[in-house]
């Protein structure tokens, strides 16, 4: 992981480990967990070429519990997460990233950016729905604002939930007049 890319011989001598069947198998194990992918398989020897996978590379940072690198290779690679960091810079959002990555099947074949679009989504929709009831979510979503994805997302949910609430005071409308009929 710590080298990104290589064929199996010349991941097994910068490794130093004795066996070569043992990266052979190591290779494949990671293959199958979708850590590492096959970049090419047509080296000057017809050798395979490995690469590191986001996924991999987001848990090789994890166990070795390297947190700034981990920042760092997230945002080489998102352009949102930058964007999203500037304007609130926390660990949350690293986490969430991570419990997003690794918590379904699905998030095997989104980008980070598609997952932050998502986990972004969910927040702002938590947030619009508690709007009424929590000054706090208002001064989240004029920071969030700021990002112009983001703010195009709380527009949208905004417009979602007013729709939704207006079809809710319809049917609470046409229920009350159901029950004012059967007073008389």
């Amino acid at each position: 992981m710590a080298i990104k890319s290589g064929s199996a011989y010349s991941l097994w001598k910068t490794s130093k480990l004795k066996h070569y069947p043992t990266v052979l198998r190591t290779l494949r194990k990671l293959d199958e967990k979708k850590f590492v992918e096959i970049l090419s398989k047509d080296g000057l020897h017809g050798e395979t070429t490995y690469v590191s996978t986001i996924r991999g590379s987001i848990i090789f940072h994890v166990l070795r519990n390297e947190e700034q690198e981990l920042f760092a290779f997230i945002s080489s690679i998102s352009q949102l997460f930058r964007e999203l960091l500037e304007v609130e810079p926390s660990k949350t959002w690293i986490y969430s990233i991570i419990r997003g990555f690794f918590g379904s099947e699905k998030s095997e074949k989104l980008s980070i950016d598609e997952l932050l679009k998502e986990i972004v989504g969910d927040l702002i929709g938590d947030c619009v729905t508690d709007i009424r009831d929590d000054p706090e979510t208002r001064k989240e979503l004029r920071k969030l604002s700021r990002i112009g994805w983001i703010r195009s997302l709380i527009i949208k949910e905004t417009q979602y939930a007013i729709d939704a609430w207006k079809r809710d005071l319809e049917a609470l409308t046409k229920f009350e007049k159901e029950m004012e009929k059967i007073k008389e």
